[in-house]
């Protein structure tokens, strides 16, 4: 089992469109960070429920941060309304615009576009067992790999 000790700029924790954005975005500064999430690089994106996303939002999230906004086979359905029914004899409907996303091909787009940024380190099968505080302030996380592989990741910031 190996114990090792890394230190990077950045240290985003979880590979989401929010995540890889960061990343992308840090790139775009020649910044150095590390993305970890505990998937699989094959199921970044898949997500079991919430595949619907409102254009309205991710336009005003490209606008603010650069995310790229989900495209051609990545969309799927246009919605009108968002229904909720938490017990059987109430049932809410919210006029609501949104899409339904495929949310592995869009994620797996995103992720692809980080090889256009060296000093971006993602790492796969990596989870985050506790946080390293120094001084009451984060500033790094204890990481497992899949093998059990112990690794300290110090940044400046942890996002």
């Amino acid at each position: 089992m190996l114990n090792l000790n890394l230190e990077t700029d950045v240290l985003i924790v979880g590979a989401g469109p929010a995540g890889i954005s960061l990343a992308i975005n840090l790139g775009k500064r020649d910044i150095s960070c590390i993305l970890l999430d505990q998937k699989k690089r094959s199921d970044i994106g898949y997500k079991p429920c919430g595949d619907a996303l409102s254009p309205n939002s991710t336009r005003k999230l490209f606008e603010l941060s650069g995310i790229q906004q989900p495209k051609g086979d990545e969309i799927g359905e246009n919605l009108e309304s968002a229904h909720f029914k938490p017990v059987p004899d109430f049932e809410l409907w919210i006029p609501f615009a949104s899409q339904t996303i495929d949310r592995l091909k869009y994620g797996q787009r995103l992720l692809d576009s980080l090889v256009d940024f060296p000093w971006i380190e993602f790492k796969p099968k990596h989870k985050v067992v506790d946080t390293i505080i120094k001084n009451n302030k984060i500033v790094g996380c204890k990481v497992r790999t899949e093998n059990g592989d112990k690794i300290n990741i110090y940044a400046k910031i942890v996002a």
